[in-house]
C-alpha cells in the first residue's frame, strides 16, 4: 500500500499539489475536523479501498461527503479496488450509505496500471472553487490586513495541522490550519497572539466560531440548509443524535456560511420539559423563546414579525430536545409556526430517535456520538473561558 501511495504522488505530484494520509487516524471522534478540512478543500480525491478500509468509521465518514461533492461536481473521486473489495463487498460494508457503487471503480494487476488509470481520470481537472474556499478567504481578509507573512508562518506553525504539499501562500495555510486544527485550545492560544491584528472584537469572535464549528461537514450543513429553506413546514425538521443546543448553533453556523457565523441564522431554544399537555406547554416554551430571542413584548408582534420576514431565505431555528416528539405534537408545533424550522436534540436514545424517523424527521449523517458531543462542548466552553469571552446567550 506504502508503495503504492508514493507512486500515486510521484505521478501526479507535476500537476497537483497532492496531500496522502499514510497513517491511521486515531480512534475517538477528534478526526472530524482533520478529515473535514481535507475533504472539504481537495479538487480531487483518490480512495484506496482495501479490506481494512472497509471497517473503517473515518474511511465510511470521507467516502459520504466525497460522494456528496461529486453529485454536485465540487470534486472529482477516483475509487480504487484493493485486495478482495468488489461491488459486494462495498454494498455490505461501513461505506455502503455512501453510494459509491454509482461510482466506476479502478481495479488493476499492478501499481503501474492503478497510477497510469489514475491519472488518465484527472487529465483536465478543473480546480474550481472549493467549500473550504469562502472560510479562508474570510480568514484571510480578516488577518492580512496588518499581519505579515513571516508572522503568518510562525503563528500556522503553532498549529498542528499537517498542510503537506498544500500550503499556498502565508495567509491561507494559516486559514486553513486554524480551520483543521483539531485542538480547541491551541486554536484559542493562537487566536488569542492574533487578537491585536484583528479590527474588533466581533470580528475575532467570529473567526473564533469558523474554527469551532469546522467539525460540521459540507454533506450535514447542505443537508440542513436544504431542509431550512424548504418551503414546506412539514419538511423543516430535522434531528441528530446530540442533546446540547450548541451542537443545533454549529449546524446553522456551517449551514449560513455564506455569512460571519455572529450574523447567521437566528437561533433559539427551549428545555421541552412538560407534564400531561406536550402540545400546549412546547407550544409556549416556544412563543416565549422566540419573544425573548426577537426582543418582542407580546404575540401580535411576534406574530407579525414571523409573517413578515423572509423565512425561507432567512430561516429562525427552534432547537428542542426530541423526547417526547411524536408526529402529532409536531404537526401541532408546525401549524402554530409554520415559518419556524425545529431542530429535534434526540441524543442517543434509540426509542426517542425511531418515533422522530417515523414522524418524518430527517436525521443528519454522519451520526455523533455521546463522547464527541461532551468533548467537543467541554473543549469550546474551555476555549471560550481562555479568550474571555462573554456568556453565551441563545
Amino acid at each position: 500500500m506504502l508503495a503504492l501511495l508514493d507512486g500515486i504522488k510521484v505521478a501526479l505530484k507535476s500537476k497537483f499539489a497532492v496531500l496522502i494520509d499514510k497513517d491511521d487516524i486515531p480512534t475517538g471522534d477528534d478526526w472530524r475536523r482533520v478529515l473535514n478540512t481535507w475533504v472539504g478543500d481537495c479538487h480531487a480525491a483518490v480512495l484506496l479501498l482495501s479490506d481494512r478500509a472497509l471497517h473503517r468509521p473515518w474511511v465510511a465518514y470521507e467516502a459520504a461527503i466525497l460522494r456528496f461533492r461529486q453529485i454536485h461536481r465540487s470534486c472529482r473521486l477516483v475509487l480504487v479496488f484493493l485486495e478482495s473489495v468488489n461491488e459486494e463487498a462495498l454494498q455490505k460494508s461501513l461505506l455502503s450509505p455512501a453510494a459509491l457503487d454509482a461510482t466506476q471503480a479502478i481495479r488493476a494487476a499492478s501499481h503501474a496500471e492503478i497510477i497510469q488509470r489514475i491519472d488518465a481520470v484527472l487529465e483536465g481537472l478543473a480546480l474550481d472553487k472549493t467549500p473550504i474556499d469562502g472560510q479562508c478567504e474570510y480568514i484571510k481578509d480578516k488577518l492580512g490586513r496588518s499581519l505579515t507573512e513571516p508572522l503568518a508562518n510562525d503563528f500556522a506553525a503553532k498549529l498542528q495541522f499537517d498542510l503537506g504539499d498544500w500550503k499556498s501562500d502565508p495567509y491561507r495555510d494559516l486559514s486553513l490550519a486554524l480551520i483543521g486544527e483539531k485542538d480547541l485550545l491551541r486554536v484559542a492560544s493562537v487566536l488569542s497572539d492574533l487578537r491585536g491584528h484583528i479590527n474588533n472584537e466581533r470580528e475575532f469572535q467570529n473567526l473564533f466560531e469558523i474554527a469551532a464549528s469546522s467539525w460540521v461537514d459540507t454533506f450535514a450543513a447542505q443537508t440542513f440548509k436544504n431542509v431550512a429553506t424548504n418551503a414546506d413546514p412539514e419538511k423543516r425538521t430535522v434531528s441528530v443524535g446530540a442533546i446540547r443546543p450548541l451542537i443545533a448553533e454549529c449546524y446553522v453556523r456551517r449551514a449560513a456560511a455564506d455569512r460571519p457565523p455572529l450574523d447567521s441564522w437566528i437561533t433559539t431554544s427551549i428545555d421541552g420539559v412538560f407534564a400531561d399537555d406536550p402540545k400546549t406547554t412546547l407550544e409556549t416554551q416556544v412563543r416565549h423563546a422566540l419573544l425573548a430571542r426577537l426582543r418582542l413584548s407580546n404575540d401580535e408582534q411576534l406574530s407579525k414579525k414571523l409573517r413578515a420576514k423572509d423565512l425561507i431565505r432567512e430561516p429562525i431555528v427552534v432547537a428542542l430536545p426530541g423526547e417526547g416528539l411524536d408526529r402529532p405534537v409536531l404537526n401541532h408545533l408546525r401549524a402554530k409556526f409554520p415559518t419556524i424550522t425545529f431542530f429535534a436534540l434526540a441524543g442517543q436514545d434509540a426509542a426517542t430517535r425511531e418515533t422522530l424517523r417515523r414522524s418524518g424527521v430527517l436525521s443528519l449523517a454522519p451520526d455523533l456520538t455521546e463522547s464527541f458531543e461532551d468533548s467537543f462542548c467541554d473543549a469550546y466552553e474551555d476555549a471560550r473561558e481562555a479568550l474571555d469571552f462573554a456568556e453565551r446567550k441563545i
